[in-house]
């Protein structure tokens, strides 16, 4: 929405009541720096997510507890629906990318990695699209693309990019978004 040194005029544009700070950006004494320096009007209810937790902490008054908030984000990835779905591209493309392999073998930089992917694929053990980036994925089949793999920067994106894209991924999953993927990255599929 901005850099945070317009955080006051964000604010007021979006009147803003709730602003929720991440601990792993930012610092503490930063997050309390802004806090006291930020107009009171209009009012807003501060709340901090400490680095590698799962529940904001804050109070909009010292005499009561607050709201509790979790992290709690359905993944559309694992429903059952959309996994069969997945499962189901997975094994019609490697059948098709198997069949046409004499011809876009040559296309390759790694000859031998595709014809090996395409196999690990069928056989359920790889995933052509998934999630390389994010960590402890405990559902996730290991993927040969991750879906920051198609996006189009003048400079490579950086890790927490990367895992934000395969969030939004997982949370948002359609199996067009592995057909979009597949085909932006064909040449990358054996690595």
């Amino acid at each position: 929405m901005g850099e945070l040194r317009q955080l006051a005029d964000i604010i007021r544009l979006y009147a803003l009541d709730e602003l929720i700070f991440c601990g792993k950006d930012l610092p503490a004494s930063q997050i309390i720096a802004l806090m006291l320096s930020l107009p009171t009007d209009p009012p807003v209810a501060y709340k901090i997510l400490p680095e590698d937790s799962q529940y904001i902490i804050g109070s909009s008054s010292k005499d009561t507890p607050g709201d509790y908030y979790t992290l709690d984000i359905a993944l559309n990835l694992y429903q059952p629906q959309q996994a069969r779905a997945k499962r189901l591209l997975d094994v019609v493309s490697s059948l098709g990318l198997l069949l046409l392999a004499p011809l876009l073998i040559w296309s390759q930089p790694q000859k031998n990695g595709f014809l090996r992917n395409c196999l690990a694929v069928l056989l359920g053990s790889r995933t052509w699209v998934g999630l390389r980036h994010m960590p402890n994925a405990a559902h996730a089949v290991p993927a040969v693309l991750s879906p920051a793999d198609a996006a189009v920067t003048a400079s490579p994106l950086n890790e927490v990019t990367r895992r934000r894209l395969e969030l939004l991924y997982a949370k948002d999953y359609e199996p067009s978004t592995d057909l979009s993927v597949l085909w932006r990255c064909w040449r990358q599929l054996g690595q």
